[in-house]
């Protein structure tokens, strides 16, 4: 059953024909593996197969000493 369900999964990804970032998120699309842009906030458009998405949270780590 985890077969299928990965598989459902990687389906919905690939065919996926937007990507959102949040407001405190940064957004990298890398198209062929060679011209990169980064995203704001927002609603996306990539193509599928050619794009790949990497969401990066941007928020800052604050810690009390």
């Amino acid at each position: 059953m985890s077969f299928f369900a990965s598989f459902l999964e990687f389906t919905k990804v690939m065919l996926t024909w937007w990507f959102v970032v949040q407001p405190w998120e940064q957004g990298l699309r890398v198209r062929f593996g060679s011209k990169v842009d980064i995203f704001g906030p927002g609603m996306h458009f990539r193509f599928p197969f050619f794009d790949l998405v990497y969401i990066q949270n941007t928020r800052r780590r604050v810690q009390n000493l």
